[in-house]
């Protein structure tokens, strides 16, 4: 396990001792596999692929591009606008403008 040391608030690792190593070397070296291991691994490997091959799915078909929606390309209906049945039309009128007094037109000029 390596040892953490703070120097100037900045972490530094220890190195390992050589007995830490040598343990290490040991853990690698059981770690790989023997002839034997190897050679059955890949017996099963053969014959998982070809296992594999026989009973291989078919391909996904690909959807190909459909037209638009037949609603969405009619033609768009205009609004029909409701008919008042009083006689008269009623028009929108502008605000009067307020007339200003002589003051606040004496004191825009200045």
């Amino acid at each position: 396990m390596p040892v953490f040391i703070l120097k100037s608030k900045v972490p530094h690792l220890e190195p390992p001792s050589e007995k830490s190593h040598q343990i290490a070397k040991q853990i690698t070296e059981n770690r790989t596999l023997t002839e034997h291991q190897r050679t059955m691994i890949a017996g099963i490997k053969r014959s998982v692929a070809s296992d594999d091959e026989s009973n291989s799915p078919e391909k996904k078909k690909r959807k190909k591009p459909q037209a638009p929606n037949p609603l969405s390309c009619l033609k768009k209906k205009s609004k029909a606008q409701p008919e008042k049945t009083g006689g008269r039309k009623s028009r929108k009128r502008k605000p009067a403008k307020k007339e200003e007094d002589l003051m606040t037109l004496i004191k825009k000029v200045t």
